[in-house]
C-alpha cells in the first residue's frame, strides 16, 4: 500500500529553478499547456517581487505558444497579481491536490490531461495532484525558505516519500 501511494508522489522530473527546464523537454514530450504554481514557485511566499529570469522564463514559453495557467493554493489576491501581470488565467483557493482544482484550468486551456505538465514546489499539492490528474509532474525547488506554517510541517512529510537532494536535474 505504502509503495502504491509513494509513486503517486514522486515526480517525473526535478529541478532547482523553473527557469532550468528546457523548453525542449516539453515538445519532445508533447506537451502543449502548463499548470504553474504561484508561491515559491513563481514568486516567493513572503512577496510579489517576481526574479529576473522566473519572468523572463515564463514569457519565453508564451512566445513558444504554450498554453499557460496559473493554479495556486494562496489566496486570490495574489493570483490576481499574476493574472494581470502575465495576462493568463490564474486562480487563487484551488485546494490543490483536489481534481477540481485543475479543471478550470483544463478548461481554459482546452487541452488533454496527458498534453499538460504541472510546476510546483509541493509534493503533497503539485506533485500528487498532478499524477492523480495524469499531468507530467515537474517538482521545482522552493524560491525561498519562508513558507505558510502548514506548508513547513508538509514539507517534512515530504521528506519522508522523496528525497530533494536525489533526482536534481541539472540543465544542459
Amino acid at each position: 500500500m505504502l509503495s502504491f501511494i509513494k509513486k503517486y508522489l514522486q515526480p517525473d522530473y526535478h529541478f532547482n529553478c523553473m527557469s532550468d527546464i528546457d523548453l525542449k523537454l516539453f515538445r519532445e514530450s508533447n506537451i502543449k499547456g502548463l499548470i504553474i504554481d504561484i508561491d515559491n514557485t513563481t514568486m516567493p511566499y513572503s512577496s510579489k517581487k517576481l526574479q529576473v529570469v522566473i519572468k523572463d522564463w515564463i514569457n519565453k514559453v508564451d512566445n513558444e505558444d504554450f498554453e499557460i495557467t496559473f493554479v495556486s493554493n494562496t489566496i486570490p489576491k495574489r493570483a490576481d497579481f499574476v493574472s494581470n501581470y502575465f495576462n493568463k488565467p490564474a486562480y487563487g483557493y484551488a485546494a490543490k491536490p483536489f481534481g477540481f482544482a485543475f479543471k478550470r484550468a483544463i478548461k481554459s486551456m482546452d487541452l488533454s490531461n496527458e498534453k499538460i505538465a504541472i510546476i510546483g514546489d509541493q509534493i503533497f499539492t503539485d506533485i500528487l495532484g498532478g499524477n492523480l490528474a495524469g499531468f507530467m509532474t515537474i517538482l521545482v525547488e522552493p524560491i525561498e525558505s519562508k513558507d505558510f506554517f502548514l506548508t513547513n510541517i508538509f514539507r517534512w512529510f515530504e521528506s519522508l516519500f522523496y528525497d530533494r537532494n536525489k533526482g536534481l536535474m541539472q540543465r544542459e
